[in-house]
């Protein structure tokens, strides 16, 4: 609803709520799809007719753009003239502002390519799925601010392309990370689709999010390995050799994408992944496997995690590390050896918060490896990574589904201390000019 619209509601509240009559008023508002049939229940409820009459009022400042003219025609409609007259005194035909709110009926709006305003949300739905129809449409109208995005054709990946290198930020004390090898780096994808005798149920649609997923990825620059419906073991051996390649010592990055059913794990705020047996597999293990101690190729390179499922306490000693090739003060008697942390350089992206679910569309696959993949493949051009998560989250507060329920998705930063450009499109053959964001 427009604000000024919304300040002409709450300024004349107390004229509204004195002289409206709410069973007059109520079964209009439904009838016009402001409310549901459900919703107008509350205000039904066994209260004092007065603060009903004010919940109902307000509740229509939050009923999306077309509720403020629907609820002027409803109180002209029912006898309340003088109310009408108060919210839209310029009016004088009430047929013709009726005529205008029949013109902006829900069925008659196009739906947007990709998700529906619930406020407007249009009759398309396939065939098949009629017998949820009233139901998402009596949630859309519960939650007007939300995105049920009910279209059955998959994002198809297209990532920009950069044009000039990014190589410094606006803070002259945030250091960026180089991303120019070719490939950028090396990806591994982990998706467990089905499960052995069927111990879990197949993840309908993940095949969705591993074809985005590979594509983004290789939009980016990368070198992408998938593997489907690992093991215990298998996983285990998968991610111990890819974490000893070679190549690792040439590239800038790596990123590792694991997506599979998932539980909490027996720590507070751990996450166990499970495997293609049923074993349980910790995502600290996961990520122990990449740390500067077990993956010595990716010291000091920004390393990222995906991890697609619904989710310890080590000291840092360091580790040793080369000591640098100049004049120094100092000496010792001793053989003296230079550290570096243990962990750092990670960043960890979680599809969600600590032992909640997530959530897969048959038809588009997950929430998050969804929306992912949409905002990388406009933003990495010129757009940070962390920025990106956060455009991610944003995006997907937004999101409900079919029961009502929401998401919300996390990130951790271990050691991330740098701004990570993708660059994508863009390598080190001193072809392209850099960019300073300082100007």
């Amino acid at each position: 609803m427009d604000e000024r619209d919304r300040q002409t509601i709450i300024k004349n509240l107390v004229q509204l709520v004195e002289n409206t009559e709410l069973n007059n008023v109520l079964p209009k508002l439904v009838e016009n799809g402001v409310f549901s049939p459900r919703m107008a229940e509350r205000y039904r409820l066994n209260k004092e007719p007065s603060v009903l009459k004010r919940d109902m009022y307000l509740d229509v400042t939050r009923r999306g753009p077309t509720a403020f003219n629907k609820l002027v025609n409803v109180l002209a409609e029912t006898g309340h003239q003088d109310l009408a007259r108060l919210l839209k005194p310029d009016v004088i035909d009430w047929q013709q502002l009726s005529a205008q709110n029949n013109n902006n009926s829900p069925e008659q709006v196009i739906p947007p390519k990709h998700g529906a305003i619930p406020s407007i949300i249009p009759n398309y739905l396939v065939e098949t799925e009629k017998d949820i129809k009233n139901k998402i449409r009596d949630l859309a109208l519960e939650h007007p601010q939300s995105l049920f995005n009910m279209s059955t054709t998959p994002l198809k990946v297209n990532v920009k392309q950069a044009t000039t290198i990014i190589n410094r930020t606006n803070h002259n004390f945030i250091p960026v990370y180089p991303m120019l090898s070719r490939p950028k780096g090396y990806a591994l994808i982990i998706n467990n689709i089905q499960f052995l005798e069927n111990i879990e149920p197949e993840r309908r649609g993940a095949e969705i999010d591993e074809r985005n997923l590979k594509d983004l990825l290789e939009g980016l620059g990368y070198h992408v390995t998938i593997y489907n419906n690992l093991s215990y073991k298998e996983m285990e051996k998968q991610i111990e050799e890819f974490t000893r390649l070679e190549g690792h010592k040439s590239v800038d990055s790596c990123v590792v994408a694991v997506m599979s059913h998932g539980r909490a794990g027996p720590l507070v705020n751990s996450t166990s992944i499970i495997c293609y047996d049923g074993g349980l597999r910790d995502v600290e293990w996961v990520i122990s496997k990449f740390d500067n101690a077990s993956c010595p190729n990716l010291q000091g390179k920004p390393k990222i995690f995906f991890f697609q499922t619904c989710r310890g306490n080590c000291t840092d000693i360091g580790v040793p590390s080369p000591p640098p090739h100049k004049e120094i003060r100092t000496y010792t008697d001793g053989k003296l050896q230079n550290t570096i942390r243990k962990v750092s350089d990670m960043l960890i992206a979680f599809c969600t918060i600590p032992g909640y679910v997530s959530h897969r569309d048959k038809y588009l696959g997950t929430w998050y490896i969804q929306t992912i993949c949409q905002v990388f493949m406009e933003h990495a051009w010129n757009t940070d990574i962390e920025d990106m998560l956060k455009i991610v989250d944003h995006k997907i507060s937004a999101l409900m589904s079919d029961q009502s329920s929401v998401q919300t998705t996390s990130y951790e930063n271990r050691g991330f201390c740098k701004k990570l450009y993708f660059n994508p499109g863009l390598y080190d053959d001193g072809s392209h000019v850099g960019i300073d964001l300082q100007n």
